[in-house]
């Protein structure tokens, strides 16, 4: 290689200074004044005529950058042969060729391949031109290459001008820049020099070739650093342009050293097999089984960039691939790259490179991931786990979950692809493909909801998030940087797809992934965790991660019972004298007051005493108690007894009262302190009978006639369940909270009260205790007991009888149908007389405990032959559940007769209507802890936000807030009684907002059990109230500001603010969950106080009566609900 200093510093120094670098290139600068320092080219080639097979050497010369000096007019070639003096060889004009020059040198071109290449390349040129130009054939090219020479000319491009140069040696020679020696020895060796003719001067040399063996054709090196690259980066918003795509980037001549190869190199093919060919000579063809890649030569000017959309040579895509195995994620080719000299020759071929279609497509997030809880066998011990189970990512389980609502246009082992119908699956536009090929599963544990939500993506395949490396500093884009040096703590586990131990099948090709976190021990009890889960395919993409699922690793330790029960026994009773002067009377001087309302007599007794000899006790007086009083005076004492102070034969020691109950049994007694000076001297004061109820400890034949208590050591959290057999097996009837009472040593207590609602005799209870993760303990029974009915309880009213009809059953046997009702609740029996003129017959009937309609019937059967045409009259008495009777009810006579009707006639009425559903859900109160509900209401949230409230607030603050972690409808205390807490508002709007609101009024509801019948849960519920409440805010009787609250205060409707935290339940017939939606918000609800079993499915109908004529008008039915 050679350079030329400006022409000035070329006059001053006499001197030319020659630079070598390869045998094949020289490149120089001429003279500043006259060629503005423009770099150029000088470059030889030896090559073989295609025809004869001699030797020919080719010079080129030419710009490397901008165009060659206007100054110039012609180049002089001089040729030294062997080591004889230079010889000059041609003079070549500066001008392009006329197109008749053109035609004969590009067909005096033996190389037919290299000129058909030329005619394409021209044929390109000319049908991109505006408009279009003509079809270039051997006829007419040189007309259209003389135009694309010629600066004159319209269609002249200096950069198209410099490629078809560069491209093809003929076109290098039509412009003046190339010289083909074809008068060459192989034995010789050959120097060429290149001179400029500027007017009259020439130049001294401006290009100096190496010495030159026509006997070695000149061949370029292969092209090195073929390589496989990524355009996108990391970045997840640009990995498209990678994606289905291979790109391509090879080392590119830059260095200084290197600019002869770079001017010899005009581009690069690149060229693609199914398989690695080995070393491949593309000087004697392109081999069977070898693709080109590239419909043109690339021509590259320098490097691409490191990074970035532009950061690569070339590109393979589907379109390349016809033929051969299907152009597909993942799929794996083989490269090769050769470069294209000026003369047209193939270079040495480098390669094979193996590039694999690249797959930037993430696989489906794992979905049904959820928690199990089960027990491992560690060293001879149950050791409770927590397992995390997810559907294996595969297209058997994907059509399984996913495809029910969607065609399945086609699907192999890798992916499914889908649309909304099967006519869809002919529009491509229409058709939606998940990727499914999984080889991994990286599995995330997190101490909040908080952190779990915030793990984002990860771009560089490390396992931290890009937000987390950012905060910590570290390069999101490189693997190698990383917070803290290591993977993330919170990635617990990675799986393989295909590790059995994995994996559990549930039934044909429906698998499921496994893994127990052993991780977690006793330590870790009760702590929520959440986990999600990443899918990782074969490219090393990630899936989305999974929603966060919590997890918890109970503690299942089963409660210890420590419970106990007793009985309220208000038998005991006491009696003290009182100096009090509120019940007497004005000729009383003793009162006895009876607050028990038990007391039928008192003795009024002298205690006695005379030395050593005992003195029975004297009666003064006796009595009856009226009304609770007995009112001594001094005429109810006999003749002196006022003036007595001693007894007979002894003296006295004091006086004393004794009670009496109705069966003459004793009550109690007690002293009383008289004045000495005798009876009747003053007045005494009162003396006051009393009872006192104490809980008394369930003993082995006890009986009982009042409440019970239960207690039971509970300890913080847990809870404890009473049960009452009934039917053979054990009912729950109430609840204990943990709530220690300091005088039941530290033990929680309840009291059941109600005990109208249980049975009358053998009362067998028993107590269970969960804990606070509802692991109950076994049933722990206390001592059955007899329960007697309350003295004093009233009697149940008597039955109606409504009606005895004569009927036959299918045997033709006769029998009365006996109808009647009862008024009151808790009929444990009923007592049938049936009664003919010489003979009673009795009955006993106990109804279903599920019967609550208060309406009933029995079948009275008949003797054919003896109780015919005869006089039969019927009546009935209840029996309570408290096992007290009522009166007979009135009697009914009939007479059997075949003449009654078969059916009697109903009044007519009008079946209601079905209108349609109503929403039933589980309102969430407190973990594990809640109640089913109806929603009457829709939202009336931005009713009440619009209206103004207490203290200028809106009247949707004062809605109490249900969030399922707290009783939504709790009791506040008020006047010693308990109620449900309302809702208050200081405007009326908010009523008669909230009243159009409710869809439901004038009902009753009935809930439904899966696989039974209907039962009544409610009575018939007429309107919403909302009722006026005026007070003194004083807290006084006169002071005070009187305050006006509109309080909605319903027993049945319930106002609250429901979170989607609060709404549970599943829905029985999808088995999803229900839509938070339903009820969100502020609604009107209706609470089922009923008892409900656990994890059962029920279902609701509502029965809308005519206010007027109150028949059944319409039904609304809920969905199907499971509870938890």
């Amino acid at each position: 290689m050679m350079i030329f200093h400006d022409k000035r510093i070329r006059d001053l120094k006499r001197k030319v200074k020659l630079l070598f670098a390869l045998s094949l290139a020289l490149v120089f600068l001429l003279p500043a004044t006259v060629y503005s320092a423009d770099r150029l080219y000088f470059v030889s080639m030896v090559e073989h005529d295609v025809f004869s097979g001699d030797p020919q050497v080719l010079l080129e010369w030419g710009p490397l950058e901008g165009n060659i000096p206007s100054g110039i007019t012609a180049f002089k070639l001089y040729r030294q042969t062997d080591s004889g003096p230079f010889v000059l060889l041609d003079e070549i004009s500066n001008v392009p060729a006329t197109p008749a020059g053109i035609r004969d040198i590009i067909l005096g071109d033996n190389d037919e391949r290299r000129r058909a290449d030329l005619l394409n390349v021209l044929n390109d040129v000319s049908s991109a031109q505006t408009p279009p130009g003509p079809d270039i054939t051997e006829d007419n090219f040189y007309f259209f290459l003389a135009e694309l020479l010629d600066s004159a000319s319209k269609n002249y491009n200096p950069l198209q001008r410099m490629l078809l140069i560069r491209y093809h040696p003929g076109v290098a020679r039509a412009a003046g820049l190339a010289y083909l020696d074809r008068d060459v020895a192989v034995s010789s060796k050959y120097v060429y020099m290149l001179t400029a003719i500027t007017g009259k001067d020439e130049s001294l040399p401006i290009g100096k070739s190496s010495t030159i063996l026509p006997a070695d054709p000149t061949l370029l090196p292969a092209p090195t650093g073929l390589r496989q690259v990524r355009v996108a980066d990391c970045s997840s918003i640009k990995k498209n342009l990678d994606d289905l795509r291979i790109h391509f980037n090879w080392d590119v001549p830059v260095d200084p050293q290197d600019i002869s190869l770079k001017v010899l190199t005009y581009g690069y093919d690149l060229f693609w097999a199914e398989e690695n060919m080995g070393i491949v000579d593309l000087r004697q063809g392109i081999p069977a089984g070898l693709h080109k890649v590239n419909t043109k030569p690339i021509v590259v000017a320098g490097p691409a960039p490191a990074t970035g959309a532009d950061s690569y040579l070339a590109r393979d895509s589907e379109e390349n691939h016809a033929s051969g195995p299907a152009w597909q994620r993942g799929q794996h080719f083989f490269y090769y790259l050769a470069a294209r000299d000026m003369a047209g020759h193939y270079s040495m071929t480098g390669g094979p490179l193996e590039g694999v279609v690249v797959d930037t497509q993430p696989p489906a997030a794992p979905w049904r991931l959820h928690t199990e809880e089960l027990s491992q066998i560690v060293e001879g011990h149950a050791t409770p786990r927590l397992a995390l189970v997810w559907d294996q990512v595969n297209p058997i389980n994907y059509i399984r979950y996913f495809g029910t609502d969607r065609a399945i246009c086609s699907s192999d082992d890798k992916q499914v692809c889908t649309a909304p119908s099967e006519a869809a699956c002919v529009n491509e536009a229409a058709i939606q493909c998940t990727d499914l090929d999984v080889i991994k599963y990286h599995i995330f544990r997190f101490l909040s909801p908080a952190d779990a939500a915030s793990w984002g993506t990860d771009s560089d395949g490390d396992m931290w998030p890009d937000n987390l490396e950012k905060e910590a500093g570290t390069d999101a884009c490189d693997p190698a940087q990383m917070p803290h040096n290591s993977p993330p703590a919170r990635l617990i586990a990675t799986l393989d797809q295909y590790d059995d131990a994995f994996q559990r099948s549930l039934a044909d090709k429906h698998r499921q992934m496994y893994y127990v976190d052993t991780d977690l021990d006793v330590n870790d009890y009760n702590r929520v965790y959440y986990y999600r889960i990443l899918a990782e395919d074969p490219a090393g993409n990630f899936s989305p991660l999974s929603p966060p699922i919590r997890g918890v690793l109970y503690d299942r330790t089963q409660p210890v019972v420590e419970a106990g029960m007793k009985a309220l026994d208000c038998g005991n009773y006491f009696a003290e004298q009182q100096m009090t002067e509120l019940y007497r009377e004005p000729d009383d001087i003793l009162t006895l007051v009876d607050k028990t309302g038990k007391a039928g007599r008192f003795i009024f007794r002298r205690l006695c005493v005379g030395g050593s000899t005992y003195i029975p006790d004297e009666t003064v007086l006796s009595g009856r108690m009226e009304n609770g009083f007995a009112h001594i005076t001094a005429a109810s004492f006999a003749d002196g007894e006022c003036e007595s102070t001693g007894c007979s034969g002894g003296s006295v020691t004091g006086y004393k009262v004794l009670f009496y109950d109705e069966r003459n049994l004793t009550m109690t007694e007690a002293s009383v302190v008289l004045n000495m000076a005798g009876l009747c001297a003053a007045y005494h004061g009162a003396v006051i009978l009393d009872g006192l109820c104490l809980w008394t400890d369930i003993t082995p034949g006890m009986v009982a006639s009042g409440p019970l208590q239960v207690c039971a050591g509970l300890e913080e959290g847990e809870t404890a369940r009473v049960y009452y057999e009934t039917g053979g097996e054990m009912s729950p009837v109430s609840t204990i909270p943990y709530n220690p009472d300091p005088d039941n040593n530290g033990q929680s207590c309840i009291e059941v009260a109600d005990m109208g609602g249980l049975v009358t005799s053998d009362l067998c209870m028993g107590v269970r205790v969960f804990s606070e993760n509802h692991v109950g303990s076994g049933m722990y029974y206390f001592n059955c007991l007899e329960m007697m009915p309350p003295e004093g309880g009233a009697m149940p009213p008597s039955p109606i009888v409504e009606g005895l009809y004569s009927k036959e059953n299918a045997e033709a046997e006769p029998y009365f149908d006996l109808r009647w009702s009862a008024p009151a609740e808790g009929q444990a029996a009923f007592v049938i007389a049936l009664k003919s003129e010489n003979t009673t017959r009795y009955q006993t009937i106990f109804p279903k405990p599920a019967d609550t309609s208060g309406q009933f019937s029995t079948s009275l059967m008949l003797n054919g032959a003896n109780d015919l045409d005869k006089e039969w009259c019927v009546r009935l008495r209840a029996i309570s559940t408290s096992m007290q009777s009522s009166p007979w009810s009135q009697e009914t006579c009939a007479t059997w007769t075949s003449a009654e009707p078969e059916n009697l006639a109903w009044p007519r009425m009008q079946e209601p209507v079905e209108t349609g559903s109503i929403a039933a859900f589980f309102m969430n109160e407190q973990p594990g802890y809640g109640r089913p509900a109806l929603v009457l209401s829709s939202d009336v949230s931005p009713l009440l936000a619009a209206i103004p409230c207490d203290d200028g607030v809106s009247c949707l603050s004062k809605v109490p807030v249900c969030d399922g972690t707290d009783v939504c409808v709790k009791k506040i205390l008020e006047d010693d009684q308990w109620y449900d807490e309302p809702v208050n508002f200081k405007n009326k709007l908010a009523c008669n907002y909230i009243e159009p609101m409710i869809a439901a009024k004038n009902f009753v509801l009935y809930r439904q059990e899966e696989g039974k019948d209907f039962v009544q849960v409610s009575p018939l519920v007429k309107d919403f109230t909302c009722d006026k409440y005026t007070f003194l805010s004083g807290g006084g009787s006169t002071v005070g500001e009187w305050v006006t609250y509109y309080q909605v205060r319903d027993p049945f409707y319930f106002l609250r603010h429901f979170e989607a935290n609060a709404v549970g339940g599943v829905d029985g017939t999808t088995g999803v969950a229900i839509d938070p939606a339903v009820a969100t918000g502020t609604r009107m609800i209706f609470l089922d106080r009923y008892p409900y079993v656990y994890t059962s499915t029920i279902r609701y109908k509502i029965v809308f009566f005519d206010p007027e004529t109150g028949e059944p008008k319409t039904i609304r039915t809920s969905n199907w609900l499971t509870l938890p």
